[in-house]
């Protein structure tokens, strides 16, 4: 026996109706098998009920047990939910006073809770579960409803019907109960929670029939509620269907913007070349050392992705590598950038809004070296840790595996992973689940290792240029919102150059009125994610002037400006503007934004390349081989050991 605990974890509610002598034993299991603090309301219509002395003689024994009377109005749905209004825990788990129902499996349930999900199931039809006794049509009935709903509506659990689930209270208290009937309450709930994007869980558990008493549940009245409910699930999977954020859907906006990224520059995957790093270290390595380049870090940076790449493709026509970069590179961005399509975000944002920021996030101003070149792929995915980190948790196990090998490979691919932590740290805050402290985990251990690599090499960055704060602020103000706003043509041609400072003030500023509007965590993570890649920047670029003339002039824009210009996107995404004030000031930024895509969205062609020279040196293997490469740098092989 257990003292009683004055703030539960767990809520139990049990709707009785004269159950007498019955309900013992059963009250008995529940306590012996729950090991979370918690309390058990045993909910009942009047005074008179058989099942009220014996909770009351049974409450020395069992400290947990608090009797309530439903005050709403006879019945199973109202003692139900009376007993979800009363309860005091954080989550409230309905089960039944027949004795069907397995309390072993309630200690995982509370486990799988507090690891984010919001409905979890105790289900007879998943793999370990099953049902013994029972009415043979009933039977049949609810377990093709759950599976057919679960292989048609993508209903994520398999036993949607059964009432044995637990709820969280942020879930509870969002959600209208409109069941009218009784015990269809659980399968209005598993709908509702699947619809709103909440994620499901479930457990393997053995259902038995009654040995004892009467059971209340009456199919041929229950069942047109039941067909509500079912109906609803399958009207919301079409509707999904329809949605941006559905697989179908999403295919054809996936291919539509991969469509649109490719118009930039057309020839870049028509008449490939190598780009700078792509030929001069991946390339070069690749050829002259095999795999055992993979391992080889670059100016102080670990690039994992870009080594296996060169690595696999070195055995291809050297004509055809360089098509084989500029498609792992191309994926890299459509990929990270088209999680924002997910429906998992925290902050509600609608399927068309994210649409819009997918296209706008593709078709970003200056992103010329980062376009199709492998070796700047890690800063498109760095966009793509930003996105994760304003997520719920997946529910699917491939989902969760996809993100932590994504995490990973982005933390090992460059220096992108570093100023994502914010981002990453806010969603373990948010979230609270192993899953998402996991994330951070790996990306402050990624991030680990590049520091590692970076401290034993050479390079020690523009510390001089990183000793000047206003200046730098100065140029971060300028740059990147004259970039988002301007492009890279008109930023470097713009006459008088004031004007440049006056759009960057202009944006700034109207940036700033929809910044505070923003929930107090994720303006953070933003505003550290730019501050960030902008310290990074500052850092990466030696020798960097900033006196007053580079001020008031145009000013370089390097690939360190991609994650940026990308948050100032992102903020608007989840902004929510209230007052004429704010929504005038986000219809400003929006605008001088979309000035900025249109006017960068074509991006120059590269100097194309005669490969046949170079692949014929290459393939004799005698001598090395040399070649000029975008932009003006000098391709030097040395074949002999390939």
């Amino acid at each position: 026996m257990r003292a009683a605990v004055k703030a539960p974890e767990l809520s139990v509610v049990i709707p009785v109706y004269n159950e007498g002598e019955a309900v013992a034993p059963v009250l008995r299991a529940l306590a012996a098998g729950i090991h979370e603090p918690c309390e058990i309301l045993v909910v009942y219509d009047f005074d008179e009920d058989t099942t009220v002395p014996v909770v009351r003689a049974l409450q020395a024994e069992i400290p947990e047990l608090r009797p309530l009377r439903n005050e709403l109005g006879r019945g199973v749905l109202n003692a139900m939910k009376a007993g979800l209004a009363a309860a005091r825990a954080p989550y409230v788990l309905i089960s039944m006073a027949d004795g069907s129902d397995e309390p072993e499996v309630v200690d995982g349930m509370v486990a799988l809770a507090r690891d984010g999900a919001d409905v979890v199931a105790a289900s007879r039809y998943m793999r370990g579960g099953r049902q013994v006794g029972g009415p043979l049509l009933k039977r049949l009935m609810s377990r093709a409803a759950g599976l057919s709903l679960h292989w048609l509506a993508r209903v994520p659990i398999h036993d949607p019907t059964n009432n044995f689930k637990l709820y969280s209270r942020r879930f509870l208290d969002t959600v209208s109960i409109e069941s009218t009937a009784g015990f269809e309450l659980a399968l209005e709930l598993s709908v509702k929670a699947t619809l709103a994007g909440r994620r499901l869980a479930e457990v393997p558990t053995t259902w038995r029939d009654r040995t004892a008493g009467k059971s209340n549940f009456k199919l041929r009245k229950w069942l047109p509620h039941y067909l509500h409910w079912y109906f609803e699930a399958l009207r919301g999977q079409f509707s999904r269907l329809m949605a941006p954020s559905s697989p179908v859907s999403t295919l054809a906006i996936l291919a539509g913007a991969v469509y649109l990224f490719i118009l930039r520059r057309p020839t870049g995957l028509a008449s490939p070349v190598f780009f700078a790093e792509d030929g001069t270290i991946f390339f070069k390595d690749a050829i002259e050392r095999g795999w055992g380049a993979v391992f080889e870090p670059y100016n102080g940076q670990f690039f994992l992705l870009q080594r296996v790449v060169a690595s696999l493709a070195a055995p291809l026509p050297i004509s055809v590598q360089p098509a084989v970069y500029a498609a792992v590179a191309a994926a890299a961005a459509v990929i990270s950038c088209g999680f924002v399509l997910s429906s998992r975000w925290r902050i509600p944002v609608s399927p068309n809004m994210r649409v819009l920021c997918l296209l706008a996030l593709l078709c970003a101003p200056g992103i010329g070296e980062t376009y199709l070149v492998l070796a700047n792929a890690h800063w498109w995915m760095g966009i793509g840790l930003v996105l994760l980190g304003m997520f719920y948790d997946p529910v699917s196990r491939k989902l969760k595996a996809g993100e932590v090998a994504f995490t990973a490979l982005t933390a090992l691919s460059g220096f992108a992973a570093l100023y994502c932590l914010p981002s990453l740290a806010v969603r373990a805050l948010r979230n609270r689940s192993r899953h998402s402290v996991l994330l951070l985990g790996v990306a402050v251990a990624g991030v680990l290792v590049q520091v590692g690599f970076l401290l034993a090499s050479s390079r020690r960055g523009n510390i001089a240029g990183m000793a000047q704060p206003v200046s730098a602020l100065l140029v971060l103000i300028k740059r990147v919102p004259a970039m988002a706003a301007l492009g890279p043509t008109n930023l470097a041609t713009a006459s008088p150059h004031l004007l440049v400072w006056f759009v960057a003030i202009v944006l700034t500023a109207a940036l700033v009125a929809v910044w505070i509007r923003l929930p107090r965590l994720e303006a953070a993570a933003l505003l550290l994610t730019l501050l960030g890649g902008w310290v990074l920047a500052l850092w990466a670029m030696t020798g960097i002037d900033l006196s007053i003339r580079t001020l008031l002039g145009p000013g370089a824009t390097p690939r360190y400006f991609l994650a940026p210009i990308a948050v100032l996107y992102v903020a608007l995404l989840i902004s929510r503007p209230a007052g004429q004030f704010t929504r005038a000031a986000a219809g400003l930024a929006c605008l001088l934004l979309a000035g900025g895509i249109l006017s960068g969205y074509h991006l120059s062609p590269t100097a194309a390349s005669d490969w046949a020279p170079f692949a014929r040196c290459v393939d004799q293997r005698t001598t090395t081989c040399s070649m000029v490469i975008p932009p003006g740098w000098q391709l030097e092989v040395n074949p002999a050991g390939r």
